[in-house]
């Protein structure tokens, strides 16, 4: 597991917690972070995953899930699938414990909102929710100091979201709690350097980027040497 992931789903866990089934939370039934509409969801697309977890798709259901298990169920649809590993590590956390929170496509549209907003000098990426070879080289060609901004007005556009949702009344305290703990976390870590972190791809585990990230950056660096 790459250290990265480590901190974002240990920093996700202590907030996700055990098992709940609040009347006033939409997702019902939830453990470990999964509610049973995503669990369910989750089975039937990838049933071969939840038999490598030595579960029955067919049967599985919130309250048999183990920590670990659920860990890796986090891992495989937003770390992996929903390419977060692509980012850089600062960036990488906090669009995760979104991502978990509300959505793989709402944590990326406003990571993708809080980069235009911020890099008014450069080509806005299109806001479409998704982690493409745009949205990754102009994150990775991002100073330290602009990562940390992104971060930043990242969590601020999700705290805005929170306070707009009906239930805010409700779980709005815990809700901003976390994303002041999510401030507290990038501010007392150094995640600014990018790097790759998905252990499962040779070239990223020998820590390098992607190639096209790579070719990306080459392109970004010549055309701004050009005069």
């Amino acid at each position: 597991m790459s250290e990265p992931l480590k901190i974002a789903q240990d920093f996700t866990a202590k907030w996700e917690g055990g098992y709940s089934n609040h009347p006033d939370d939409p997702g019902g039934a939830t453990n470990y972070g999964i509610s049973t509409p995503f669990l369910e969801s989750f089975a039937k697309k990838w049933p071969e995953r939840i038999r490598e977890l030595g579960l029955n798709p067919e049967s599985v259901v919130v309250t048999m899930l183990s920590p670990e298990q659920a860990r890796k169920i986090m891992e495989w649809e937003f770390w992996r699938d929903s390419k977060i590993y692509q980012l850089p590590p600062m960036l990488a956390i906090v669009t995760y414990d979104y991502a978990v929170n509300s959505g793989a496509s709402l944590a990326v549209r406003h990571l993708q909102t809080a980069y235009n907003r911020l890099q008014t000098v450069s080509v806005p990426l299109v806001n479409d929710g998704k982690i493409g070879p745009k949205t990754v080289g102009a994150l990775h060609a991002l100073d330290r100091s602009s990562v940390r901004q992104v971060a930043g007005e990242a969590i601020n556009l999700r705290e805005n979201h929170l306070r707009g949702l009906p239930t805010f009344e409700v779980f709005g305290k815990g809700w901003i709690n976390r994303t002041t703990d999510l401030r507290r976390l990038i501010g007392s870590v150094d995640l600014s350097e990018p790097e790759t972190n998905d252990p499962g791809q040779n070239e990223e585990a020998a820590g390098q980027k992607p190639w096209w990230v790579r070719v990306l950056l080459k392109i970004i660096e010549w055309f701004g040497g050009k005069k």
